[in-house]
């Protein structure tokens, strides 16, 4: 929808969205800045993040490491002066023509009217505890972003979906199983993965396992 090119671009986040926005900022010949307040990738195999983290800086995408901005201005130059702290403290400002926030989301549980079912969910973050879709009210089901300690991805939700509508109407007894999705990661060195990251793997079976590359 934009109506003339994004130029230099300031992105904040350090998610895929982020990531990947950044990276083809970066391939359509953009400056692309990346702005990260603590690590790339959360969650993911950190070898694995390590690589697509040097292959986008050699990809001539920049990094701003270890803070987020504190203000925004109108720019002199460009549209928008960025503010945030340096490593040493002191305020740096730059500016630049877009700035794209990729900070993730958060749920509208509040603004769904739950607490009036009686329907438990997190203020902080919006979320809804629903243990195999369902909440709290055992005729009332959740699924897809909403739900508490979930991947928020789509197609995951859609086959959370029909796993509910199975149970209810056809007598199913097979709930939906997070362990082992799929997920890609379009960075301009692309990253997919199923089960758990080494991390995750060493965590739960112990420091004896073998990483076969």
């Amino acid at each position: 929808w934009l109506k003339e090119a994004p130029g230099k671009t300031l992105v904040v986040g350090a998610a895929y969205i982020a990531l990947e926005c950044a990276g083809f900022l970066t391939g359509l010949g953009y400056d692309t800045t990346v702005m990260v307040r603590s690590m790339l990738l959360r969650g993911f195999d950190r070898e694995c993040v390590d690589k697509i983290d040097n292959y986008m800086v050699k990809g001539g995408t920049k990094f701003i490491r270890g803070t987020v901005p504190t203000r925004f201005e109108k720019g002199t130059t460009k549209k928008v002066r960025a503010f945030w702290k340096g490593p040493d403290g002191a305020e740096v400002s730059e500016e630049y023509d877009t700035v794209l926030l990729a900070v993730g989301r958060k749920g509208e549980a509040e603004k769904l009217g739950l607490a009036n079912a009686g329907i438990k969910f997190s203020p902080k973050d919006g979320k809804v505890f629903a243990p195999c879709e369902q909440t709290n009210i055992p005729n009332i089901f959740c699924v897809g972003d909403l739900v508490a300690d979930r991947p928020e991805l789509t197609p995951v939700a859609k086959v959370a979906g029909k796993k509910v509508v199975g149970r209810l109407f056809k007598g199913d007894l097979v709930a939906m199983d997070y362990t082992k999705i799929a997920t890609t990661v379009f960075t301009p060195l692309e990253y997919g993965m199923v089960g758990l990251t080494e991390e995750q793997a060493r965590e739960k079976h112990g420091e004896e396992l073998e990483v076969i590359t």
